[in-house]
C-alpha cells in the first residue's frame, strides 16, 4: 500500500529511517509522511468537516409527471 501512495503522490521509499527527518518537507519519503499524517489525526482537534446539504433526490414518479406535462404542453 505505502508503494502504491508512494508512486501516486511522486514521493520516495525511504531505505534508512533517521531519527532526525530532513527540514527540507519535500525530502521526506512516504512512510515519514504517513507517520505524520497519523500522528496529527491521532491527536485530534482539527476542524469539523463542512456539513452540505443533501442532494434532491430525483423520483421516477417525479420524471414521469415533468414527461406527461411536457406532452401536454405540445
Amino acid at each position: 500500500m505505502a508503494r502504491i501512495i508512494a508512486e501516486t503522490h511522486g514521493w520516495p521509499i525511504e531505505d534508512v529511517w533517521e531519527d532526525t527527518p530532513p527540514l527540507d518537507l519535500s525530502q521526506w519519503g512516504v512512510v515519514r509522511r504517513l507517520e505524520v499524517n497519523w500522528s496529527t489525526f491521532v491527536k485530534g482537534g482539527h476542524e469539523a468537516p463542512v456539513k452540505r446539504p443533501p442532494a434532491k433526490v430525483r423520483r421516477r414518479r417525479d420524471y414521469s409527471l415533468d414527461l406527461v406535462e411536457s406532452d401536454m404542453e405540445n
